[in-house]
């Protein structure tokens, strides 16, 4: 293994970003989690992200705010662990905090590599604010002028649009502290399905929630899942 400067072509400077990627990932990797996946006839969206313009997450947000406010406000929850009271130096149990306002994180490429932004009170914007919204906040991260500010408050619930880069179909996204769930979306490709015995052709996408199994339970992250299907297929 390369192992050591003698081994290695030239040593590269590890930015803070970087950095706090690594940490964040590794206290990440202690999180118990889990994730399932499905298929979603990409039909309907398609149709709007081609002719009407709409971004693949601004869609993907609205479904899942109109999914939690109105249907599953139980997964709007985050875990706590336990800690020590400074006061009384007793270890305190752990805690689900279950939130009022959604406020989601959003993958998506900066000037410094990935990141995840926050767009806050989501359950106020329609599709169009949100499509506006996330405009705004790619060119402030393309232009690398991210500020605090844009991670705040830090989300619970994160989507991540893995179908801009070609062929990728699944993968295992991981969560990082703070995170209850992760919904990731990947490519759209013409696949053939079969229904009634018949053959068709099928913009067909692959959707994957991996969630933190600690203050949720399989049932409900399966469930979310079918529904947020139902969501996009009847998008409108």
């Amino acid at each position: 293994m390369l192992t050591d400067k003698k081994c290695a072509l030239k040593e590269l400077k590890v930015s803070q970003l970087r950095k706090a990627v690594a940490r964040n990932l590794t206290e990440g990797k202690k999180i118990p989690w889990s994730s399932c996946k499905l298929s979603v006839d990409a039909t309907t969206i398609n149709f709007y992200i081609k002719h009407r313009g709409l971004k693949i997450d601004a869609i993907f947000l609205s479904a899942m705010a109109e999914l939690i406010y109105c249907k599953m406000p139980q997964m709007n929850v985050r875990w706590a662990d336990g800690e020590k009271d400074p006061a009384t130096q007793k270890e305190t149990g752990p805690k689900i905090f279950l939130f009022n306002e959604l406020n989601f994180g959003l993958a998506m490429e900066s000037k410094n590599g990935l990141t995840v932004v926050t767009i806050r009170d989501v359950e106020h914007k329609n599709v169009w604010r949100l499509n506006a919204k996330i405009k705004e906040l790619a060119s402030i991260a393309t232009e690398g002028k991210l500020r605090p500010q844009h991670f705040e408050p830090k989300p619970n619930i994160v989507f991540n649009n893995i179908g801009i880069y070609p062929n990728i179909t699944d993968g295992d996204p991981l969560l990082v502290p703070g995170n209850t769930f992760m919904i990731s979306a990947f490519r759209i490709m013409d696949t053939h399905v079969i229904y009634k015995g018949y053959t068709f052709i099928r913009p067909m996408m692959n959707v994957k929630i991996t969630f933190d199994h600690r203050p949720l339970d399989g049932k409900d992250p399966a469930m979310f899942l079918n529904l947020l299907k139902e969501y996009i297929e009847n998008f409108k």
